[in-house]
């Protein structure tokens, strides 16, 4: 029995939508969170200066890091099989960072900092 009979295989063609609703879910989850947090803190310069950092972040990266890593994934995932796994929607590397990144930031949101 191969390893291959239990791979959760979808056609090529959704995993582009697939990985734009998983993106799309984190993206609404973050700013869920910080929107939280800037109106639970107390209104003064820190959150607004964080606030502000935080756009100007956003609109800079957007054009450059996020629009050519996008184009890298969807060659990546272009390149798969005419039926890929469900989880290929990211390379492994990139499920090894979000691992460590939610560990992290369930550690430090539990720490009291």
């Amino acid at each position: 029995m191969s390893w291959r009979r239990w791979t959760p295989a979808i056609p090529r063609a959704a995993l582009p939508p697939l990985a734009g609703v998983a993106w799309s879910a984190v993206g609404v989850m973050l700013v869920t969170r910080a929107a939280i947090w800037l109106l639970g803190a107390e209104a003064g310069w820190p959150v607004w200066a964080a606030l502000a950092v935080g756009l100007v972040m956003a609109g800079g990266m957007i054009p450059g890091m996020f629009l050519k890593l996008a184009r890298k994934n969807l060659a990546r995932m272009h390149a798969r099989p005419d039926r890929a796994c469900l989880f290929g929607i990211f390379a492994w590397r990139s499920w090894g960072i979000a691992v460590v990144m939610s560990v992290l930031g369930g550690t430090l949101r539990r720490s009291g900092l």
